[in-house]
């Protein structure tokens, strides 16, 4: 996963904010991972380190790390799990996953781990028709918001999930490689990019024609050419595209508003997070799906995306989340354009007490966006 919220931080570590320009670097990096808006890496002696990007805050359940150095390590939105030379995992943050795998997949609502071909996975905070408890055979596995992939042995995919808008059909390959996002899910066979879903921030039809790898996150995408050097498409409202480093990289993961690559010397380089100003909201009136839909996308959705059937919980997923805002399919009231103030959407986001999201604040343009947006009428 590459995966909107936030790392939580085991006990010991303070977080470490970026500076102003945008990039951060950590040197002598051992394996990271990337979530929401935050990532985290190993070092060469394998200590846990995590840091946020932009101005929101790793807030959530602590659960302190166990003192044995960790191999590899993978973080989504509420949680992250590390994996021991011994192979044993350990989960802190919203999931209590363990076992002993070779490998570890997290995200948004999901946590896995494989042993030989034999994969294990367990919902996270969720129904779990978007993860297979036990699959076998399997070489490779993606997870994203509520979408989880693997591929088999032979390259061919198979795939579970609740929200779908076609990125849960990536066809049957054979792939080399897989990389499943919020809305968008691509894969690689002999390098060449193929990319299914939702195509709102360009994710499908922006795609490169060929890459070495891929990772997609909510609103971008990244990979490595041939030359080993990073590629990005996608939405660039939060500088991911426009901050590409230069230079060669062993990897390269996307999370919901910046990515992070790793170089052949070790050092993590990691860009992107604040709102960019192309994106540009000066048009009237504001329209939901283009300019308050990606704030749902971003904030919002590893806590209501939308699990349909007899679930209670907001759906503030694509295609579903205007009607509900509207009181068409949920209990009115959310937005209210007679009485901006009123709109109990605008009183979460605002709210000391009882905020949403639960995990951080939301930035102020992006409240002024919400408010604006019902002044002008709330349109679709």
């Amino acid at each position: 996963m590459v995966l909107l919220l936030a790392c939580t931080l085991p006990a010991d570590v303070d977080p470490a904010v970026p500076d102003s320009s945008g990039e951060s670097a950590s040197s002598a990096v051992r394996d990271f991972s990337v979530g929401a808006f935050h990532h985290c890496w190993l070092d060469g002696e394998g200590s846990l380190s995590c840091e946020t990007v932009g101005p929101y805050a790793m807030i959530g359940e602590e659960r302190a790390r166990p003192d044995e150095a960790f191999v590899d390590v993978e973080v989504a939105f509420r949680h992250g799990c590390a994996r021991t030379s011994a192979g044993v995992a350990t989960c802190w943050g919203d999931s209590a996953f363990r076992g002993t795998f070779d490998t570890l997949e997290v995200g948004a609502t999901s946590s896995c781990g494989l042993l030989g071909t034999r994969l294990e996975c367990e919902a996270v905070g969720w129904q779990d028709d978007h993860v297979p408890a036990l699959a076998e055979g399997v070489d490779q596995v993606s997870s994203g918001l509520r979408n989880t992939c693997v591929l088999d042995a032979d390259g061919m995919a198979l795939c579970w999930g609740g929200v779908d808008l076609g990125q849960g059909s990536p066809g049957t390959g054979p792939f080399s490689a897989i990389s499943v996002g919020h809305y968008t899910t691509c894969t690689l066979a002999d390098e060449v990019v193929d990319c299914v879903g939702d195509d709102l921030y360009g994710l499908v039809s922006e795609a490169p024609e060929e890459l070495i790898s891929i990772s997609v996150g909510v609103v971008s995408a990244c990979g490595r050419t041939a030359q080993s050097e990073i590629s990005c498409w996608g939405s660039d409202i939060y500088g991911v595209i426009s901050g590409v480093p230069s230079g060669t990289f062993a990897r390269v993961e996307v999370g919901a508003g910046h990515a992070c690559a790793l170089s052949y010397e070790d050092e993590l380089v990691c860009w992107g997070g604040s709102l960019d100003e192309q994106w540009d909201h000066s048009g009237a009136p504001l329209s939901h799906e283009r300019d308050i839909q990606p704030i749902w996308d971003m904030h919002c959705l590893a806590c209501h995306p939308g699990t349909g059937g007899s679930d209670p919980r907001l759906n503030l997923a694509r295609g579903s989340a205007y009607g509900v805002l509207m009181g068409e399919t949920w209990h009115p009231g959310l937005v209210n354009t007679s009485s901006v103030s009123d709109s109990r959407v605008l009183v979460r986001l605002k709210s000391q007490s009882a905020p949403m999201p639960p995990t951080h604040t939301l930035p102020s343009t992006q409240i002024d966006l919400v408010a604006r947006w019902i002044e002008e009428g709330a349109a679709p």
